[in-house]
């Protein structure tokens, strides 16, 4: 439906999904009746102009218990590659059994979600049905690998972890086509620190799909971790190379170069992004993290609202409260931070500890912001028992207990975060805003000219509303000066 509760015409909706994933297809089909049965008409169609390229038919007698999906891989091959001669990947999707390829789909679905832990127990179940009706139908056997693999790294059990691989030799074998299961597979090396058999299976799946944006994807990550950038970089642009019109190729190159802080590299590549997918929500919120990082308000604030009202959720709220925080708009912020509690993990502090931040700043709602706060900090400390030194919640419980005025909390967990307010860039900042809100300037200005020296964002700093006094200090100005100077390199 459109925004005003109507429904969108047929191209506004083909034009919504080419702006946010890139396409340059797409496939449609419907079912009609045909003599006693059923026939499904498939049509591929230009994305752009709703044009159709090919179709082909697939016809059911009648009766349920005669349907079966056997012909329908073949079919689609066929359509996306017209060379096709009905063997390769798609081919191991056929199964003669009756139902396989509906529990094989059903469970793919739910593993989608396989954080949740019933939707992964759900997953398996399916699977396993899938299995159980065709033992050699390979994608249940891949798919079921995966979920095995992470139902070990839910429970450590290690049980986990032969039935895994079992289950993805099995599907290489019985599809040696197929290129997922060998990228699972990979994946499973590399969480057992195996990095020569992972390095091997990606480089196997690439044998078989040269160019693999996923093989690519995770080939790169592996040579990333292991510091062999320039075979990451030669990985990730072969990707580029063969997919040239895929949006998401990029992305993914452009996260490489942000994750090697090659800022402007990075850049660019999420602007071919944008370009290829307008409306790719993921793009845009990392550009706009990217122009926050550098100061730039407007280009990343604009990002974050055009993300935000094509997919509003937890982070796109988040991201444009943020943004009105650090512009001095509080009361926007505020509201931003409180639709983002319609999406975001209520058992989370962050989720109250944001919306308490912006509201301590709104006329009135000072009172109000501390219970708020009251309610991160006892979120924070739940957190804590099960990652007692963790630099991050330390942090932010300082931050938290300083804006609440709780001046004897606020030190005793200053004197708890011991060797984290020496070389931890988030605790110095949190320990600099206390000692400023204490009336302690000497200090603030230690801690936060070490947060800068740790590469602390320096306009996060002069956004700071609680340091709106310091940052106007000659000493701190210096502070700045010092850090913006170029190294003396003379001997």
């Amino acid at each position: 439906p459109d925004e005003r509760g109507g429904s969108k015409s047929r191209g506004a909706v083909v034009s919504g999904v080419i702006d946010a994933f890139g396409v340059n297809v797409i496939l449609t089909g419907n079912v009609q009746r045909y003599g006693e049965g059923s026939r499904l008409s498939l049509e591929l169609r230009d994305a752009a102009t709703l044009e159709p390229l090919r179709s082909a038919d697939v016809d059911y007698a009648s009766g349920a218990e005669d349907v079966s999906l056997d012909e329908l891989p073949g079919k689609l091959a066929a359509l996306v590659d017209p060379a096709h001669q009905g063997g390769g990947e798609l081919a191991a999707f056929a199964s003669p059994e009756p139902g396989v390829m509906y529990s094989y789909i059903e469970g793919v679905g739910l593993l989608q979600r396989y954080n949740d832990a019933s939707f992964l127990d759900d997953a398996i179940a399916a699977l396993e049905e899938s299995i159980s009706a065709d033992s050699t139908y390979a994608p249940a056997r891949s798919a079921l690998g995966w979920a095995y693999w992470r139902k070990f790294a839910k429970t450590q059990d290690e049980s986990w972890i032969k039935k895994s691989r079992e289950n993805l030799a099995a599907a290489v074998r019985l599809a040696p086509d197929m290129v997922r299961p060998r990228i699972y597979a990979g994946r499973v090396d590399c969480g057992l620190g195996e990095t020569d058999d992972e390095i091997d299976a990606y480089l196997g799946a690439l044998e078989l799909a040269p160019g693999n944006p996923e093989a690519c994807r995770w080939l790169g990550e592996c040579y990333r971790k292991h510091k062999r950038l320039d075979e990451a970089e030669a990985v990730l642009r072969n990707a580029v190379l063969r997919h040239p019109d895929f949006f998401w190729v990029y992305q993914r190159l452009g996260l490489h170069y942000y994750r090697l802080d090659l800022i402007d590299e990075a850049i660019v590549q999420f602007q071919k992004t944008l370009e290829l997918a307008p409306h790719n929500s993921h793009a845009m919120n990392t550009l706009g993290a990217i122009y926050y990082n550098r100061s730039q308000w407007t280009e990343a604030r604009e990002l974050f609202e055009r993300s935000v009202r094509l997919w509003p959720s937890c982070q796109t709220y988040s991201n444009v409260g943020l943004m009105l925080y650090y512009e001095g708009e509080f009361k926007e912020s505020a509201d931003n931070y409180k639709l983002a509690l319609q999406w975001c993990d209520s058992t989370k502090h962050y989720s109250w500890g944001n919306w308490a931040s912006a509201l301590y700043w709104v006329e009135d709602q000072r009172e109000f912001s501390q219970e708020i706060f009251r309610k991160a900090i006892g979120l924070a400390e739940e957190e804590l028992e099960d990652a007692p030194d963790d630099p991050g919640l330390i942090s932010r419980l300082i931050g938290y207990y300083t804006m609440c005025g709780d001046e004897e909390s606020t030190r005793a967990w200053i004197k708890r975060a011991g060797r984290h307010a020496e070389n931890n860039a988030d605790v110095m900042y949190s320990v600099g805003c206390a000692y400023e809100e204490f009336d302690e300037r000497e200090l603030a200005l230690r801690y936060l000219g070490d947060a800068l020296r740790h590469d602390y964002p320096q306009a996060v700093i002069v956004g700071t509303p609680l340091l709106k006094e310091l940052v106007t200090d000659d000493r701190f100005l210096r502070l700045i000066n010092e850090e913006s100077a170029p190294a003396d390199t003379s001997s």
